[in-house]
């Protein structure tokens, strides 16, 4: 259900393997993905909150591209019958390839999607050096475009809640309720770092401005 937008677009091929709405999304992601990489070789020389602020972007990305391409059970009513999509054995459980500052071209060239936890275990080894970097240099962003540390810890709270849907049992990542604990921490910690206040109903149901315009509950954007 969370790709029925991309259904709909002028290309009706919808998410078939000609199709233009998922290989949009991720190319452009790999790319924003290309530009961290770039970032992070260049601050590591010198590590600081810059290279901090690069790895937030970096596991961002992660985070978004893990949720969107890791294959889970879903029901399209109405697009093709009520068909339960059926997750094929080979793929259960992947999400999409880590490509890092040092990546070389013979090992992209065979770079298979990485498990749910290589993944977060990467996504969590980068928000957790972008918590130290941030933390130690007491950072704090010119704007708003820039991740703070409680941006940091707002991510930290999306992929402990991300994992906290899976009953799995891995070995460097938390899962299940263990993995929700956490996400209500971090949640936390992020609310009282931010000192931002939660939108109004008025706010957030506004058709125009809802979630187009920046207010007092922004601590990204």
């Amino acid at each position: 259900d969370r790709w029925q937008w991309c259904l709909y677009t002028a290309n009706n091929a919808g998410l078939n393997d000609t199709g233009y709405g998922a290989p949009l999304i991720y190319y452009n992601y790999y790319n924003f993905i290309y530009t961290t990489n770039s970032a992070i070789g260049i601050f590591s020389t010198n590590p600081g909150p810059e290279l901090g602020v690069a790895k937030a972007f970096r596991a961002y990305c992660f985070l978004d591209l893990a949720r969107m391409y890791d294959p889970l059970p879903a029901k399209a009513e109405g697009v093709a019958g009520t068909t339960k999509y059926e997750i094929p054995a080979e793929i259960t459980g992947l999400t999409v390839p880590i490509v890092t500052e040092t990546s070389t071209i013979e090992e992209l060239e065979n770079n298979p999607r990485a498990t749910r936890e290589e993944m977060f275990e990467f996504i969590l080894a980068d928000l957790n050096e972008a918590e130290k970097l941030i933390s130690e240099a007491n950072y704090k962003p010119a704007i708003i475009g820039m991740p703070s540390l409680a941006v940091v810890y707002g991510l930290k709270a999306r992929a402990y809640n991300w994992l906290g849907g899976f009953n799995e049992s891995y070995e460097n990542v938390p899962t299940g309720n263990e993995a929700y604990k956490l996400a209500a921490q971090y949640a936390r910690k992020a609310i009282t770092a931010s000192g931002c206040t939660i939108m109004t109903e008025a706010q957030y149901t506004d058709p125009i401005t809802g979630f187009c315009k920046v207010n007092s509950a922004w601590m990204w954007g």
